[in-house]
């Protein structure tokens, strides 16, 4: 289901998080606002909506995303309370992470119109899939996967046993079909109505879940790597649009919201999102091009420490920080970061400092269109 949609879409795949913390990554979606910029929000989502007289809607199983989202003016939220689990499904259809996104099937069934949003807290509910969804994903002489129904979280040590990470990397993907399962229950109850057509779609993560790559299996320790920061998310103006597109220019949180807004037709001239919020649309972009061509905007993403904070460019990915060994991995061929270069390229490391200071001034001033223009270096990917 979501390779459906990603096949008809605008697929966003260097699009981030802004924060490793839940309440702040939502304000960013809900508000536009990078989560480094401090001060109330004056613009949300819900906020814009309700003064358009356009119905929205929230389902969500997660108690904090209930009660920010009413905070920013959302009229209609739904929480649903997954079932308590301490073993697998005996069927992916009762799943825990299925609730929230069967109750609002139902009700997209029932005819509800407007904007639904639906926010599951995925991975971070108990890995509940059924064993024999797991055993799919295991190759013939693996051992089989754990049979509990727990989020697993532990380091990766000498003295772990590989076939546990492996393991759960096995559930882990079963998870992910659950969540596929569900999406295209969500399909299904829309092109059941009428004008099916004119739904648009986001698809998004709020970052992954570690797998092993950098020592720990599940989160519990925040670390600022690309299966952590990662947000890959996919536009699709309707299931039987054109084909799609990737895109590759560097976005985060803020950019989704009002890209969003874009798909909607909701961005007008009465709309200044220049002067409020730091989210730019991310269609209507120009033709795919050399990232020293991309526009200034979307050359660079960065997540604030304390200690470490992460900054990226399209050549180089950097874990910065003065109490802190510096990290620098080249992009995208080292995709999971596994050799650091910065004791090579010590040069770069001292640039994305000085770009760093760049971004936090920008943020500060509110002015995403003041951010460098990267020289060739930081955007060169042949090397």
């Amino acid at each position: 289901a979501i390779d459906r949609l990603a096949a008809h879409g605008l697929v966003l795949d260097q699009c981030f998080v802004d924060s490793t913390d839940l309440a702040s990554q939502l304000s960013s979606l809900w508000t536009g606002r990078h989560a480094m910029q401090s001060g109330p929000a004056r613009w949300s989502i819900w906020q814009q909506l309700t003064e358009r007289r356009h119905p929205a809607s929230l389902f969500t199983d997660c108690p904090k995303t209930a009660e920010l989202a009413e905070q920013l003016g959302c009229e209609a939220v739904t929480l649903v309370t997954p079932p308590a689990r301490d073993a697998p499904a005996a069927d992916s259809a009762d799943c825990s992470i299925m609730t929230v996104f069967a109750a609002a099937a139902e009700e997209l069934a029932d005819g509800l119109e407007g904007l639904v949003w639906i926010h599951s807290q995925g991975l971070r509910l108990p890995w509940d899939a059924p064993l024999s969804l797991r055993c799919r994903f295991v190759d013939p002489e693996d051992p089989d996967p754990p049979a509990d129904a727990v989020v697993p979280q532990f380091e990766v040590t000498s003295e772990t046993d590989p076939d546990s990470v492996v393991g759960w990397g096995q559930v882990a993907a079963a998870q992910v079909a659950v969540v596929d399962l569900a999406i295209d229950a969500l399909r299904v109850a829309t092109e059941s109505r009428a004008r099916a057509e004119t739904w648009s779609w986001l698809v998004a993560s709020l970052g992954g879940v570690p797998l092993g790559e950098h020592g720990r299996v599940g989160w519990g320790h925040p670390q600022l790597y690309g299966e952590e920061v990662s947000a890959v998310a996919t536009f699709c103006r309707s299931p039987r649009s054109p084909t799609g597109q990737r895109r590759a220019e560097l976005c985060q949180l803020p950019d989704l919201a009002i890209t969003l807004l874009d798909c909607m037709g909701l961005l007008d001239g009465e709309f200044d999102p220049a002067g409020r919020i730091w989210g730019r649309s991310m269609l209507g972009l120009g033709p795919i091009d050399h990232p020293s061509r991309w526009d200034r905007c979307h050359k660079l993403a960065m997540i604030e420490g304390p200690q470490p904070f992460w900054i990226r460019s399209p050549a180089w990915s950097a874990s910065l920080g003065a109490a802190v060994s510096p990290e620098l991995y080249v992009k995208p061929d080292d995709r999971w970061e596994v050799t650091n270069v910065a004791d090579r390229r010590f040069d770069i490391v001292k640039r994305l400092e000085s770009v760093a200071a760049d971004f936090r001034q920008a943020i500060a001033d509110n002015r995403r269109s003041n951010l460098p223009d990267l020289e060739e270096e930081l955007c060169n990917l042949l090397r």
